[in-house]
């Protein structure tokens, strides 16, 4: 039995990393997690996450793997969050490419060595360009997503002129119920509440078919404190709101896509 694959995906400077890692921590305790960095053009997690390993995805995808084993054993490290962590390419990506295949590749050995994969995958869609395949071909193979979209009136104008290219991926359809054939939720990230929240649920509810599994407040001490310790969102300050927002979020996410779920 093989485990599952959740993609995070969202527009640039939505804070999907911050969501993606948090995911991970909030499902550390409960089974086997690999945390991998697919962001093909600038890979993140290596410093929000202060890693200390040598190899990355793209020579994780690229070379043989050891007899039993997703990839070079240097290439993943045990991350005090309690996850393990594959960090991406040095960014900006330094003429870094992955091929889209071997990268699938990769995430379904890494799906057989763990019960859940979270990927952190890069924004650009675009087919004609490199890191967009990758991204493209990581949503593809993924048993879910997590759509991450800022909770203000520019990060959803993002959302929605951007969202197309996964629709086409993902099978989207409007008149069907429900209208995304996969499991996927969104996240509204960094908002301030009130009507505007409300009017912006509402609207990627009805218009995108989206779920909203969380609404994460602006929370400038959390994220200080993540970024000082090098933890997720919800290792470092876990009784603050934002912790709590993304723990309710995962909490949702497991039940329909976690081991012992039923999907698959």
């Amino acid at each position: 039995m093989t485990g599952r694959i959740l993609a995070a995906w969202g527009p640039a400077g939505a804070g999907t990393s911050t969501v993606a890692a948090a995911f991970a921590g909030a499902w550390a305790d409960a089974c086997r997690v690999v945390l991998v960095d697919a962001d093909l053009y600038r890979g993140a997690l290596r410093v929000l996450l202060r890693a200390d390993v040598g190899g990355n995805i793209a020579s994780a995808s690229r070379f043989p793997a050891p007899a039993g084993a997703p990839c070079p054993h240097d290439h993943l490290e045990r991350h005090r969050g309690g996850f393990a962590l594959l960090p991406g390419v040095p960014g900006p990506a330094q003429g870094v490419v992955v091929d889209a295949a071997e990268l699938v590749a990769l995430l379904d050995r890494l799906a057989v060595a763990f019960d859940l994969v979270v990927v952190d995958v890069g924004s650009t869609l675009a087919p004609d360009d490199a890191a967009g395949r990758g991204h493209r071909a990581a949503l593809g193979r993924a048993d879910g997503v997590v759509v991450v979209a800022a909770a203000t009136r520019l990060g959803m104008s993002d959302l929605f002129l951007q969202i197309g290219p996964l629709g086409v991926l993902a099978g989207f359809d409007p008149t069907a119920n429900p209208p995304w054939p996969r499991p996927i939720w969104a996240i509204l990230n960094r908002g301030q509440g009130g009507k505007r929240l409300e009017a912006y649920t509402r609207r990627v509810e009805r218009e995108l078919g989206l779920p909203v599994a969380a609404y994460v407040p602006t929370d400038d001490e959390a994220l200080w404190a993540a970024e000082e310790k090098g933890l997720p969102v919800t290792g470092a300050r876990p009784g603050n709101p934002a912790s709590r927002a993304l723990r309710d979020g995962a909490a949702r996410v497991w039940r329909a896509i976690g081991p012992g779920s039923g999907a698959g």
